[in-house]
């Protein structure tokens, strides 16, 4: 064991805690190596995620997001056994104890999550006022939700292929799921200081090299819908509402406007289908608005091959980067002043991409903060809670790790989540009958609120004998640690990692697999660095075959879950003092090398957004 291993044994007397306290302090930092994403060839996972997706809404409580959840679950010839675990958990308020283990989590069975009948009242009922009976409510707790799903799905599986119930299936969650589409839908029109379609009409389209031209097969009504909103003329033919007859769509450096506008309109008719909530009650869209929002986001889906066209354009990358730079240059001054600035024109910022690689390659970092053009000693760390995102986008697009690299990717896949909840109940609603004649089993794991730790007093002079670049003592560290501190009392047990504890804990205890020879375990949003980590080590056990949905990593305020074994939680430990070596050495170079172009360009621009933005406010 290396000298600082031995120093880190005592940095609060458990390796729990340490983790605990380690993941606090580099809380919203990201490791540097490729996002992982879903194996779509993982059939059992993708079927779970398709599930996940229609679980996760909103409520009064919490608009934007439900609660961070997983599931996992056999799936054989004869059985669905899915189990799913209600949140991420946090901790009890009660003092301080010395170790944080969380209790044996409760494993309960949905006792009515068959009743078929029940399921096809459900669907029924979709449209009728909410608040009126069980059916439709404002509000509906996972469990309550969950219950429903799997019951509409036991009802599903008899039903014939083209029944009105896998329509009404659509709606039912498109409803349910209102607060957050709305907040979806706004994000997206709001992300880049507009609409993405506006920042896009400043790019020069004449330097398109030719025009293109896209074949869909279109039903009369489809057709007639998009003439309302994008530069083609409406024909008539004689095909009904099923028949579909293939059209020529042409897009070229003349009517590329009147394509953007028509994406911006249909945007804002969404927009007003499904309004971004609030804190509090809001109005429940009526069951016409729910019809036709879904139409609007299933033409959305059909004409994606347009909006890629528009995106592979030249300056089309350059225009939304620099409206990406821009908001955050935007963030910083708000932060700084504590004032909004939204009137700064004829200003950019150098791409910050471009800044970061060389930021990195003068400094071999290999951790970067979220915010990427922050200096790092200056940025204030986001305060995310994990249960208030969630990551819908892998359901939706192929090749996202490319995508998400460039602004036009960033774009797309922002654009294409809203039709998450469609893609993942269409998916659902095609293998429903293969469901027919297995047993369905549904099981609700939830974990009790861990014990509260804290670190001693000399933890602080611990950390700066380990980390000494990084100034927990001076001024700007003193900050630093007291955010550390504030993340440490957020930290929570994922839910992910809360099934795969418990799965490791079953295969310990029969000693056999479980649930089959794979335990697949679907989750609201991308697995944190330190759960895709844990799957890792615990695979490596042979006992089981854990298979995430993808990884973002990001690292959180995180507490191990129970039954994880020492060893393992070691290599978690040193894994975290190894990232953290790395930023104590970036810090160093930091303070010891000259400042280069590119960072002197940022700070004398941002200086000069500051000054401009005082005079503003005078």
């Amino acid at each position: 064991m290396s000298s600082h291993d031995e120093a880190a044994v005592i940095l609060t007397g458990n390796v729990r805690s340490d983790i605990i306290m380690l993941s606090s302090l580099l809380n919203g930092q990201q490791v540097q190596r490729p996002t992982v994403f879903r194996d779509k060839a993982n059939q059992k996972l993708s079927l779970l995620s398709y599930i996940s997706a229609i679980l996760t809404i909103g409520d009064d409580s919490s608009p934007l997001a439900h609660s961070v959840h997983a599931v996992s679950g056999r799936i054989d010839l004869n059985a669905i056994e899915c189990l799913v675990c209600a949140q991420n958990t946090g901790q009890t308020s009660e003092s301080a104890q010395t170790v944080a283990i969380p209790a044996a989590g409760e494993l309960e069975e949905i006792l009515d999550a068959t009743n078929s009948t029940r399921g096809a009242e459900v669907l029924k009922k979709w449209a009728q006022d909410v608040s009126v009976d069980e059916f439709n409510q404002r509000n509906y707790t996972l469990r309550e939700h969950l219950r429903d799903i799997f019951q509409i799905l036991a009802h599903l599986r008899t039903c014939d292929v083209g029944d009105g119930a896998f329509t009404a299936f659509n709606h039912l969650i498109h409803r349910r799921a209102f607060r957050k589409l709305g907040w979806r839908i706004e994000e997206f029109l709001t992300a880049w200081g507009d609409s993405p379609f506006i920042v896009l009409q400043q790019v020069d389209f004449t330097t398109m090299e030719t025009s293109h031209s896209v074949e869909m097969s279109l039903s009369s009504p489809q057709y007639r819908l998009l003439a309302r909103y994008f530069p083609i003329q409406a024909l008539e033919h004689s095909g009904d509402i099923v028949t579909r007859v293939p059209y020529q769509f042409r897009i070229d450096v003349h009517n590329v406007p009147q394509w953007l506008t028509g994406f911006q309109d249909l945007f804002v008719r969404l927009r007003a289908m499904f309004p971004c909530p609030s804190r509090g009650a809001m109005n429940v869209p009526s069951s016409e608005d729910v019809k036709a929002g879904v139409i609007l986001i299933r033409l959305l889906v059909l004409i994606k091959p347009i909006i890629k066209i528009i995106l592979s354009s030249p300056g089309a990358e350059a225009k939304l980067l620099s409206a990406e730079t821009m908001q955050r240059a935007k963030k910083r001054v708000k932060k700084a002043t504590g004032k909004a600035y939204d009137a700064i024109e004829d200003f950019s910022f150098p791409p910050p991409l471009s800044y970061l690689e060389t930021k990195q390659r003068q400094e071999g970092t290999s951790v970067r903060t979220k915010d990427e053009a922050d200096d790092e000693d200056e940025a204030e760390d986001e305060d995310e809670d994990e249960d208030e995102t969630d990551d819908l986008s892998d359901l939706v697009e192929q090749n996202s790790a490319s995508k998400a690299q460039t602004a036009t990717g960033r774009m797309l896949l922002s654009m294409y989540t809203v039709a998450a909840w469609d893609v993942s109940v269409n998916a659902l609603s095609k293998r429903v009958n293969k469901f027919f004649g297995m047993e369905l089993t549904v099981h609700f794991y939830s974990c009790s609120p861990v014990p509260r730790t804290k670190g001693d007093p000399q933890l602080k002079a611990k950390l700066e004998q380990l980390f000494p670049n990084m100034g927990l003592t001076k001024a700007k560290g003193q900050k630093k640690f007291a955010k550390m501190l504030n993340h440490w009392a957020k930290a929570k047990v994922h839910a992910e990692a809360a099934l795969m504890g418990w799965a490791y804990a079953q295969c310990q205890a029969h000693g056999q697999q479980i649930l089959t020879n794979d335990v697949p375990i679907a989750v609201s949003k991308k697995c944190c660095y330190l759960c895709w980590l844990l799957q890792e080590k615990l695979n490596q056990t042979k006992l089981l075959e854990l298979s995430l949905p993808g990884t973002h990593n990001g690292i959180f305020a995180w507490i191990p879950p129970r039954d994880i074994p020492e060893d393992i939680l070691f290599q978690l430990r040193n894994e975290l003092l190894s990232i953290l070596r790395d930023v104590d050495r970036s810090h160093s170079r930091q303070s010891s090398a000259a400042s280069n172009d590119s960072e002197d360009y940022m700070e004398d621009h941002f200086d000069t957004l500051l000054f401009m933005n005082s005079m503003a406010s005078d």
